[in-house]
């Protein structure tokens, strides 16, 4: 019984988050953001049907969708080598000073540097393939190819995350955590406005896709957790099947290389279907 002293008391306290309109709420939020597919929820038949709609209606070009996928690609490795990056400035810092160099390895760089500022300022600007302003302005002709398919204000987030690359690559301005912390700030807001709305089109799932690629891509490069990049394979499968649900798509390969010529195989097919 509710009283006036207690209003909730005839509220439960506890809730099934497996049951009921919450599981509901949730099961649309993760169908919609591409960590389910909607045959693991039957009920999600006419969440199903909008995504399909919306796929009938845009028409994409190889060219486009190839644009929108590295758009994807592009975006995420930067934001995670601006996290990673940052984690590694602290090391070089405070316990070890070649941790920038094991992890720049992986990516096939011999990254040279006598201390944690220029570390950063090399990492991030330096004379190498892994350059963050060269991989922005790729982001910013990806996005200007497909500024008809991307939200207009996550188009404008890009264009300030550009300049502001630009404009610390053309001077002599010291990068430091403040930097960081402004550039991530902008790709986050760009994440957040893709992410919004109930309906996914095929250019939403291509991005998707990229970020997706890019993460797996990552992953294997540094080693990181078997089980993470499992859990990345499996979104892509489920994202592949949104834009082109008759695919036939397997990737469970034991092997790391075979299972990114996989992955590689299957943006091809996509991206030319």
């Amino acid at each position: 019984m509710v009283t006036q002293d207690n209003p909730y008391s005839g509220i439960p306290h506890k809730y099934d988050k497996n049951t009921g309109l919450f599981a509901w709420f949730k099961r649309i939020r993760d169908y919609l953001n591409g960590y389910a597919d909607y045959r693991q929820y039957p009920s999600l038949s006419l969440i199903k049907l909008w995504s399909h709609e919306s796929h009938e209606h845009q028409l994409l070009t190889s060219y486009v969708a190839t644009n929108l996928y590295w758009f994807g690609r592009h975006l995420q490795r930067i934001e995670s080598t601006l996290i990673d990056t940052l984690e590694i400035y602290d090391s070089v810092v405070d316990t070890d000073k070649e941790a920038g160099k094991g992890y720049y390895k992986h990516l096939g760089i011999d990254l040279e540097y006598n201390n944690a500022s220029e570390f950063l300022n090399r990492a991030i600007f330096g004379d190498h393939p892994a350059n963050l302003a060269m991989i922005m302005a790729n982001a910013r002709e990806n996005a200007i190819i497909c500024r008809t398919y991307i939200d207009t204000n996550a188009f404008g987030e890009t264009i300030r995350l550009h300049k502001l690359f630009e404009s610390y690559a053309r001077t002599a301005d010291v990068i430091d955590y403040r930097f960081i912390d402004e550039a991530l700030s902008l790709i986050n807001e760009i994440w957040g406005i893709m992410s919004r709305g109930l309906v996914r089109k095929k250019s939403d799932h291509f991005i998707r896709l990229g970020k997706l690629v890019e993460k797996v891509d990552l992953h294997l490069r540094h080693g990181e957790d078997a089980a993470e990049t499992s859990a990345y394979l499996h979104n892509i499968l489920i994202t592949a099947r949104r834009i082109a649900p008759d695919a036939d798509i397997t990737i469970r390969k034991p092997n790391d290389k075979e299972n990114l010529d996989a992955i590689n195989l299957l943006i091809n097919q996509l991206v030319t279907d």
